[in-house]
């Protein structure tokens, strides 16, 4: 026990026993008229002292011992006082101390203060000294001064509390050993929970191979002290290669270390309470091969009309390994859907779509010439097209029996067939204005009959005409 004290110069006071006062006080050095004293009031007096102390053997959790003066206690009932001294780390210690504490409630019931001359000013705080005065009957009664005031008239002001040798007696009240309950210690930082370690990678435009990892855990259970932050650590045959520390959250952590060598590597993930203390890690082994995952689709892909074109925009991950996209369209799948062509990022624009409702399906093409393995689609309703291009014979007015229909008759098979006066080798063909410059491929389907025969032929040409 002892204090640091500061008047003409910073002095360690050490609180312990003496043999014999270190200076007598009495009515010819004390400053007539200055001299008072008071008696402790009995709610000042305690019977039960509780200390608080650090208790290595429970996890250095915070322990509680109560001592208590039981045959002042039954005749004055509880009178308590609390201390906090977690410097305390032994029973023992934290026994003399209740010891101590109690005898000096006990003990110590006289206090007084007084006024002396520059000569007794070597008197310091802690200093055992003898005090004879008439006021309250005192004859060499042994004080500790616990206060040194000094004044600018060369005079000082002793405050002093009664000496109680007893206290120093170096016995120890019994300190009853902390019961284990099994309930979990507050002071105790725990580890994260649940870790897991994946590997994802991607390849750069120039064709390098770039290895990452994700680590991901929750947070130490809330049962324990409080986190402030996590360390996280890479090692490669046992040889710390990467470590960060990363601010605690409430909820499930995720970090990630790229450009990680391709081999076996160790994480370990260990928690930091607010206290400084750290806790036992968790750790996980991978054996990174070089995964190259296609990419993910896009999402939020919107497919508006322009005219006569077509305008596809979408959103794209945040991923580093996107090359270009591909696009299809039609059909009731990607497989079955017509090639469009590759773009560069959204939007994108293209034409040759005609009247009617369609699907426009996208995905994405990483720089391993990887596709995405879903494909993001869209409806759209296109319109006014045809009228556009001005095509005035096609297929769906022969299905209709619409259009100019000269020198055909449709038959009840629903094929176009010349007049019947034209002769077999004239070739029926729609007139169709394409409403551009440039070559045109158009698609013919058509039948024709030979007056010498009741065959009917079927062909299909396609011609490039420009």
């Amino acid at each position: 026990r002892g204090a640091l004290l500061a008047r003409e110069k910073i002095a360690l006071y050490i609180d312990k026993p003496v043999s014999a006062p270190y200076k007598a006080v009495g009515l010819d050095n004390i400053i007539e008229g200055s001299f008072t004293w008071w008696q402790r009031p009995d709610d000042e007096i305690y019977n039960r002292v509780v200390i608080e102390w650090t208790d290595p053997n429970q996890h250095w959790e915070q322990a509680v011992s109560v001592f208590e003066d039981e045959e002042d206690i039954a005749e004055r009932g509880i009178v308590e006082r609390r201390y906090s001294l977690l410097g305390i780390t032994r029973p023992e210690q934290a026994g003399r101390m209740g010891a101590y504490l109690i005898d000096i409630a006990k003990g110590s019931k006289n206090a007084c203060q007084f006024g002396l001359s520059i000569k007794d000013s070597d008197i310091e705080a802690g200093d055992v000294i003898s005090i004879t005065h008439d006021l309250p009957g005192w004859e060499d009664k042994w004080f500790r001064v616990v206060k040194v005031d000094d004044y600018d008239d060369d005079t000082i002001v002793i405050t002093a509390s009664e000496y109680v040798p007893n206290a120093y007696n170096d016995i120890a009240l019994d300190v009853y050993p902390a019961i284990d309950t099994n309930l979990p210690t507050p002071f105790e930082v725990l580890p994260p929970q649940n870790l897991n370690v994946k590997e994802w990678g991607y390849k750069t435009r120039s064709g390098i191979h770039i290895a990452n990892i994700d680590v991901t855990w929750d947070p130490s259970p809330n049962y324990g002290a409080r986190v402030a932050s996590y360390r996280v650590e890479m090692l490669e045959a046992g040889v710390i290669r990467y470590v960060d520390t990363v601010d605690a959250e409430e909820r499930s952590m995720k970090y990630t270390i790229t450009s990680v060598p391709i081999n076996t590597l160790t994480v370990k993930v260990s928690a930091k309470s607010v206290f400084g203390d750290w806790s036992e890690p968790v750790e996980r082994e991978i054996i990174v091969v070089g995964l190259d995952a296609p990419p993910p689709p896009p999402t939020k892909i919107n497919v508006i009309q322009k005219g006569s074109s077509i305008v596809v925009s979408g959103k794209l991950p945040d991923i580093p390994d996107i090359k270009e996209l591909e696009c299809r369209i039609g059909g009731v799948s990607w497989e079955s859907a017509n090639f469009v062509g590759r773009f560069d990022t959204f939007p994108f624009e293209f034409s040759g779509v005609m009247d009617g409702t369609t699907t426009v399906w996208v995905k994405i093409v990483d720089n391993a010439y990887q596709l995405s393995e879903t494909a993001a689609s869209s409806l759209v309703t296109v319109q006014g097209v045809n009228e556009t291009f001005n095509i005035i014979f096609e297929r769906d007015d022969i299905e209709s029996e619409l259009g100019t229909l000269i020198n055909l008759s449709r038959r009840a098979d629903g094929v176009l067939v010349a007049d019947t006066e034209a002769d077999y080798f004239q070739v029926i063909s729609p007139v169709v204005d394409t409403g551009k410059v440039g070559k045109t491929t158009i698609r013919y389907d058509f039948t024709y009959e030979a007056n010498f025969s009741t065959l009917t032929y079927a062909a299909v040409i396609n011609m490039t005409y420009g």
